[in-house]
């Protein structure tokens, strides 16, 4: 019976000393950090998109950015124009048709919008899509200032957050899909919010491979 004990006690005291020398022995995992593959440092892009919170009115815009970019971190967006098309949903014409309310305050629909954005891009990475074509994205947060203006009210100033996604096509050229949400400051409008959504196409006037 001694003997069976001794013989376990040195089976389970080499069983922990190969653990113990397999753990000293534990290699450290490689990770490989690649720089990115696209740089943009002035790009122009026109966009289309919409307005869609208002439930009497839903604006087209179509319109253009300028962008520049100091370093692959930080980049402004120094003017985005868009002229604004209205459509006219069923409930302003009920209320319109049915009750003759005037066009004022929540009647009311944008022109246009002129606004300026800095942008802080904390993520580029890559991936592989229907396994075959290798896509490079980058990630930016924006914060925007600048006004809306409408019919009837004028010039409303806004400010608010955004996001940004980049899909890169080459060197020259990427798609940027745009959303922010903007306060609207002292507006008369049915809603003190904004949500601005566009989809871009962007001509890089000045790029590289790498860092710029």
């Amino acid at each position: 019976m001694q003997k069976i004990k001794l013989s376990i006690l040195l089976l389970l005291l080499n069983f922990h000393i190969l653990s113990a020398a397999e753990d000293a022995y534990d290699l450290p995992k490689v990770v490989a950090v690649q720089d990115r593959a696209y740089s943009v440092r002035k790009e122009i892009t026109p966009h289309l998109g919409v307005l869609p919170l208002d439930a009497f009115n839903k604006s087209l815009l179509a319109g253009v950015s300028f962008t520049y970019s100091w370093n692959p971190a930080w980049s402004w967006e120094v003017i985005n124009a868009s002229a604004a098309m209205n459509q006219v949903t069923d409930l302003r014409n009920q209320l319109v048709n049915n009750f003759k309310v005037e066009p004022k305050g929540v009647l009311d629909y944008p022109t246009g919008m002129y606004t300026s954005q800095i942008l802080y891009s904390p993520m580029y990475g890559k991936y592989l899509m229907f396994n075959d074509k290798v896509v490079h994205n980058e990630l930016s947060l924006g914060l925007t200032g600048g006004v809306i203006t409408y019919k009837v009210e004028g010039a409303v100033p806004v400010v608010g957050p955004g996001i940004v996604s980049r899909y890169y096509i080459n060197e020259d050229s990427s798609i940027k899909v745009d959303a922010r949400l903007l306060y609207q400051v002292d507006s008369n409008q049915s809603s003190s919010y904004a949500l601005y959504f566009t989809i871009g196409y962007s001509i890089h006037l000045d790029s590289s491979k790498g860092k710029p």
